[in-house]
């Protein structure tokens, strides 16, 4: 079990909401699917990546047990599985269809657990399915994407923001004497007067420019140098360079995701950061599938649905705040 890579130590507060939403998918497949025989070795995999997944699905457990009055389905081993009758290994569709409704209850719980937006320290925050643009004592601007929140601090020497969660785009006064620093979980990008969007979650940081230049330290000590039009990803596998177009760079200020030949996954719980609730997602071969296109994030739930439409999948609302995603 290891630490996070880019933090080195305790899991960023955006890690540990992702445990949480996969803690959540992972009970629904047991509870969907109880005769999968594989579900077992997977869990143990997934239980051993990290030291938050156990604490994780511990939660997602209790939640389910005080939410449906039983203890969780457990997935059977593999032998247990064979020896059963083909009769007793075969679900009627509709059992299949009660055990995912009844997974809601749980999901529920859970959702309210992986999902705290309030952050005591922060000193701007947007709400699901907010942006807001706010003016520092400096004049620079800072605008705030859906779940963002940030802490400002100016002192003589320098300004100072840490991104605590979320992504901002910023739109810096120019001031050599006084530098303006931007934390972002491994990331530190440094400036002086410049247009640019950072971004954090528990996959790692990014930063985006549009006008000007910055610095961006990592974790190595390391620090590249980029200029408008290059964006930067620094991840668990390393540091990755890339061009982008105008329109590229941030388009959520205007409403729009860009996605060029990322997974279904990755577009699935982007686009569910501007929804109030969770989408969960049990699919794996599916959330592997590659998507290009221009979503419209103002309407979350009619974006999910263009990306899995091409695939003959659906988006399917269990209960309030609660989507699963399955295959038609």
């Amino acid at each position: 079990m290891t630490e996070h890579p880019l933090s080195g130590g305790a899991p960023p507060e955006s890690l540990v909401r992702s445990a949480n939403r996969q803690a959540a998918d992972w009970l629904l497949r047991i509870q969907a699917s109880p005769e999968d025989v594989d579900l077992p070795e997977q869990l143990a995999q997934w239980l051993n990546e990290h030291e938050s997944h156990p604490k994780a699905y511990a939660k997602a457990q209790r939640a389910w047990a005080l939410a449906g009055g039983l203890a969780p389905r457990a997935a059977p081993a593999a032998a247990e599985a064979r020896a059963l009758p083909v009769s007793a290994q075969t679900r009627p569709r509709q059992r299949h269809r009660l055990a995912w409704l009844s997974s809601a209850a749980a999901a529920v719980l859970i959702a309210l657990g992986a999902y705290q937006h309030w952050l005591p320290g922060a000193d701007y925050r947007t709400g699901v399915g907010e942006r807001k643009t706010v003016e520092l004592a400096d004049g620079s601007q800072v605008q705030l994407d859906t779940d963002s929140a940030v802490t400002v601090r100016f002192e003589v020497g320098g300004r100072h923001v840490e991104l605590l969660r979320g992504q901002a785009f910023f739109k810096v006064t120019h001031n050599a004497s006084r530098p303006f620093l931007v934390d972002a979980g491994p990331i530190t990008v440094t400036v002086t007067g410049t247009a640019f969007e950072v971004g954090t979650g528990p996959d790692g940081a990014h930063v985006e420019v549009a006008q000007g230049s910055v610095q961006v330290a990592m974790p190595d000590a390391s620090v590249e140098v980029l200029k408008a039009g290059d964006s930067l990803r620094a991840d668990a596998s390393g540091m990755h360079k890339a061009p982008l177009t105008a329109v590229q760079i941030a388009p959520w200020r205007n409403g729009r995701l860009a996605v060029n030949g990322q997974s279904v996954a990755e577009v699935v719980r982007e686009i569910d950061r501007y929804l109030p609730g969770t989408v969960l997602m049990p699919n794996d071969e599916l959330g592997q599938r590659k998507v290009t296109g221009l979503y419209d994030i103002d309407q979350p739930e009619q974006a999910l649905r263009s990306v899995l439409q091409p695939w003959s999948a659906r988006l399917r609302q269990l209960a309030p705040y609660i989507y699963v995603v399955e295959e038609k």
